[in-house]
């Protein structure tokens, strides 16, 4: 054989293993649809005029690390990555309302009505807070060792969590800044959300990595009372009436389950997404649904931390009926999460730039699009 027959004969093998591996890849290690998802198959039945595709507005200048909107003025403010803070009103004029780099920020959370927010930085080294006040742009410290915080749903009260030598839950009034403590507690880590006027739930951090955990706070009895004994791996409380927790049953057997305020389980959904993918509207749930998961990801960890980015379709979910709906297509590659809806409009971040956008929807809870999703 010849040296020329000799390379032709080796870049042959080296192509035929290629292809072979392609294969193997594509039919045992690529992108696998989990039990429940969507697939992009299930659009086929979705009628003609419902698939034209949207077009996305882009609201915000800057990659948004969280936002929310101001209520009271209608408002976006977002929190960039290095920690300031901006507004905008959608068209495309961004203001710095907040001059102020903070370093290592973690998580923004505001309130119900978005006059304020909370934010958290240096997780999980040693975690302080701050409220921002969109009417002063102001910064305001709260105390040290505080290791959750939660606003009431009035936004009129902030409740926190304290270590320390005066460990325990204390409840500030934020219009004249009076503060109590309500019970002795120690908490190591954790998220409180406050669902009703005397009651709020302390859960673990997204993880599949521990059991989770979940409790309520009962404010006027002053106990603490376990709830969840699932193997949660994510929980997300969208209002103080509604909840998703991600359940890990298997490494790669998961189901998304709607909770009420309390944190009881009511239902499973007929698809598959993480809670922070998901809004709230009246009775109607949106979530954005991941066209695949990686077939040996760790979920939610690594979805958290961006080992992998996902393609979202939107769906709509009527939770009295249990019909859903595949809205019309986005016209563009989104992962989103931080779902929010206004009216026939949907907000989100999208991942892959840190951008957020909005688009208009025309939700159709037709008997063929709530049969041909989740099959």
């Amino acid at each position: 054989m010849s040296r020329l027959s000799k390379i032709l004969f080796i870049l042959a093998v080296i192509v035929a293993l290629g292809v072979i591996g392609y294969f193997i890849y594509i039919r045992f290690f690529a992108s696998a649809l989990p039990d429940g998802s969507l697939s992009p198959a299930a659009a086929n039945d979705i009628p003609v005029d419902a698939k034209l595709p949207v077009v996305l507005k882009q609201l915000s200048a800057q990659p948004a690390l969280r936002y929310w909107v101001n209520q009271k003025t209608n408002a976006l403010y977002y929190a960039s990555p290095d920690g300031k803070i901006y507004k905008t009103f959608g068209d495309g004029r961004d203001e710095a309302v907040s001059e102020q780099t903070l370093a290592d920020l973690h998580d923004v959370t505001p309130s119900p009505d978005g006059a304020r927010a909370l934010a958290s930085f240096n997780y999980p080294l040693r975690e302080t807070f701050a409220l921002f006040d969109t009417t002063t742009n102001s910064w305001e410290r709260l105390p040290e060792d505080v290791v959750a915080a939660a606003f009431d749903p009035g936004s009129q009260k902030l409740a926190y969590l304290k270590n320390g030598l005066s460990s325990g839950l204390y409840v500030v009034t934020l219009g004249d800044r009076k503060t109590t403590q309500v019970l002795p507690l120690a908490v190591a880590d954790g998220i409180l959300a406050w669902q009703t006027a005397n009651e709020l739930l302390l859960f673990s951090r997204p993880t599949s990595r521990v059991r989770s955990e979940i409790f309520l706070i009962d404010l006027a009895k002053k106990i603490v009372r376990p709830i969840d004994d699932a193997n949660s791996a994510m929980y997300a409380f969208l209002s103080t009436d509604l909840g998703l927790r991600f359940v890990v049953a298997g490494r790669a057997d998961f189901e998304l389950q709607l909770m009420d305020g309390t944190g009881r389980a009511l239902n499973a959904l007929p698809f598959l997404t993480l809670p922070s993918k998901c809004a709230v509207n009246a009775t109607v749930l949106y979530c954005a649904i991941p066209a695949s998961f990686p077939l040996r990801s760790e979920l939610p960890d690594d979805y958290l931390k961006e080992k992998f980015f996902t393609q979202d379709s939107f769906v709509s979910y009527d939770i009295p009926t249990g019909a859903t709906t595949l809205l019309p297509e986005i016209a563009a590659v989104v992962d989103a999460d931080q779902l929010l809806v206004q009216d026939n409009k949907i907000l989100f971040r999208n991942r892959i730039d840190e951008k957020v956008y909005s688009f208009e929807f025309r939700a159709r809870a037709t008997e063929e699009s709530a049969e041909s999703v989740g099959q």
